[in-house]
């Protein structure tokens, strides 16, 4: 019978600390849009090494394409009419 050479544990455990510096910016990647995962100015926000996470966090809220506009078309296209609908 061959035996291995590393224990499974300890290649889990390397892994492990391979991709530590990057456990964070892997979670937050589940619920994101294919083109925004490869988009590395997203993930320069998250996990900064100079401390400033929300001031950066901050900064790209406000470049994000969803806050171009006060209320966001898919509110006025489909519950502004809804809303208008029900005081009637």
């Amino acid at each position: 019978m061959v035996r291995p050479k590393f224990k499974t544990r300890q290649i889990v455990y390397c892994f492990v600390a391979l991709f530590k510096p990057y456990k964070f910016q892997l979670k937050n990647t589940q619920n994101l849009e294919f083109e925004s995962i490869y988009n590395p100015s997203k993930f320069q926000v998250l996990g900064r090494r100079d401390g400033n996470v929300y001031e950066n966090l901050f900064k790209w809220a406000k470049s994000s394409p969803l806050n171009k506009t006060d209320v966001l078309p898919s509110v006025t296209q489909y519950l502004k009419p809804m809303m208008e609908k029900a005081r009637l």
